[in-house]
């Protein structure tokens, strides 16, 4: 962030203002340049995006592996999303009460991080409930798709 914040205050896109009260907090807005290549940025086609998460090739792969890891990482990712969502809602929250027209925009995306995050976590609650009946019925591992046994 503070790399891309000299970058931009460099290239004369941004400028920079101490904020009152005497901690070393940067106040950063657009300057004349900065507002014509946002509004060019704005009127350019939007990428679409791509969702990559690594917990999904493991979960997909986990016949092959140990279904305990792999539930010990989903615990772990759920956390995440967890932890995440909570910080998103005190944004919220804070937002809420500022009072500035750029607010209504800053909810609108904040609201798709609160609904990824939320997502997750009821996918991840999901995936630990079939986990553990596969852990508890004693398939512990993608052994029986092999011809092996998961019983010892």
């Amino acid at each position: 962030m503070y790399q891309q914040a000299n970058r931009l205050l460099r290239g004369g896109f941004i400028k920079e203002k101490e904020a009152p009260g005497g901690r070393r907090k940067r106040i950063l807005s657009l300057t004349p340049k900065g507002r014509r290549a946002v509004t060019g940025w704005l009127a350019s086609p939007a990428s679409f995006p791509e969702f990559r998460n690594e917990s999904l090739a493991k979960v997909f792969f986990a016949a092959h592996g140990d279904l305990e890891k792999i539930r010990a990482m989903l615990l772990d990712q759920r956390d995440h999303h967890v932890s995440q969502l909570a910080e998103y809602e005190g944004i919220r929250k804070l937002l809420e009460l500022a009072d500035n027209p750029e607010v209504p925009y800053e909810l609108m995306t904040l609201r798709l991080g609160i609904a990824v995050e939320q997502t997750c976590i009821a996918w991840a609650d999901e995936v630990l409930k079939d986990l553990d009946r596969k852990i508890r019925s004693g398939r512990d591992s993608g052994r029986e798709r092999r011809g092996g046994s998961a019983r010892k």
